[in-house]
């Protein structure tokens, strides 16, 4: 059996690179899989262990702090899903006429983020059914609002298909909006404790907390949570400053996002060069592939990470580690393995410094998301 694994695992926030490895070496450790193939909505078939080429910063544009038209927007979106070149259609009925079951995930797949990843779910959900092939959604997340437009041109054919969340919220969100929403799983990447990643960093000597900063706007264009930059730069300024009374050295990492990196290059990198307390820093490149983040990760004593899945694999590499809530899904998702690791922008540096140096890690158990996973595959192989 030849398992397709769908999403947008090309993303530079190679976060999603992360999920696309998790869930296709879960899968391929199932008896009945021969293989597995890595599909991405924009760009197709891919290599999951790629590494995207480096962009000098200086050749990106800040993404202004502002909200966006959603119907234009969408509309936009929708007008260009007509015009996708006869060579991508080509390659996706190749892969598709390769594969024998499809599964689609895992990350914040079912948004309504202007229509983007709706759209191009919908397309391939039809072009999978007119071959007479089955897939399920696995270990994705439901955004919390969806548009007239979404239920009109994407919902139709997104809700037939079977669909395992990986919170509480996404199964009650899918079930309000009618999806076949069958049960809750963990998020694929806590089984990144089962994946033997090649390390090629040495654990540090010294103590060393790695900060692994977003992009506020980022945060502010997906949730209710509105801070600008400025008043993030200030926070971290406060956790930089005071952890020099238990640490030697600040790893500043990011996740791959080229808004991150900006971010921290333009806002963060600055502070730190105004020799703060004179604090020991190491400002890293922008992350180009999964690796780079399970390496800041190991090369980290403690952690404090916004994005969700620098949070998960810090988790479950052992560290310390803190997780801001800028998205109920941090909250949910994380919350299912200890609520006590979640922190908000509005708490003191003290509090935050005091509480990671207390914090207690809790065993992950994934042995009940495996057996689900299992079960979902051998069922479509009989």
């Amino acid at each position: 059996m030849k398992v397709g694994v769908i999403g947008v695992g090309l993303s530079t926030n190679v976060g999603d690179q992360l999920i696309a490895k998790c869930v296709g070496t879960s899968i391929s450790n199932i008896s009945v899989v021969d293989s597995v193939k890595y599909y991405d909505l924009t760009k197709g078939v891919y290599d999951v262990d790629y590494k995207h080429l480096s962009r000098p910063i200086n050749t990106h544009r800040e993404v202004a702090e502002k909200k966006r038209n959603h119907t234009i927007r969408f509309l936009k979106n929708f007008f260009l899903s007509f015009f996708i070149s006869d060579a991508h259609h080509q390659r996706t009925i190749e892969f598709i006429d390769e594969c024998d079951f499809f599964i689609i995930g895992g990350g914040h797949l079912l948004i309504d983020n202007f229509g983007d990843f709706g759209l191009k779910l919908s397309d391939i959900i039809k072009k999978i059914k007119l071959k007479n092939k089955k897939a399920v959604f696995w270990s994705v997340g439901v955004g919390a609002r969806h548009s007239l437009l979404y239920r009109i041109f994407c919902l139709p054919v997104i809700k037939e298909i079977p669909l395992y969340t990986r919170d509480k919220n996404s199964f009650s969100r899918a079930k309000r909006l009618g999806m076949n929403a069958k049960e809750v799983v963990l998020d694929s990447a806590f089984t990144c404790t089962d994946i033997n990643f090649y390390i090629n960093a040495d654990r540090p000597a010294k103590r060393v907390l790695g900060l692994f900063i977003m992009d506020p706007n980022e945060s502010s264009r997906h949730s209710d949570i509105q801070v600008s930059r400025e008043q993030a730069k200030e926070w971290w300024r406060k956790i930089i400053v005071n952890s020099i009374r238990d640490y030697d050295e600040i790893l500043i990492a990011n996740n791959g996002s080229v808004n991150d990196y900006h971010f921290i290059v333009n806002y963060i990198k600055p502070l730190l060069d105004s020799n703060l307390n004179g604090i020991s820093y190491n400002v890293l490149e922008q992350s180009t592939s999964y690796l780079d983040v399970i390496n800041s990760i190991e090369m980290s004593t403690d952690i404090i990470a916004q994005r969700l899945h620098a949070i998960i694999p810090s988790i479950c590499r052992g560290k310390k580690t803190l997780g801001i809530k800028w998205d109920d899904k941090v909250e949910n998702i994380v919350g299912m393995i200890n609520s006590d690791v979640l922190i908000g922008f509005d708490t003191d540096a003290d509090i935050v410094l005091d509480k990671l140096k207390n914090i207690k890690l809790n065993e992950i158990n994934i042995t009940a998301y495996k057996a689900i996973l299992n079960n979902v595959i051998v069922g479509e192989s009989k």
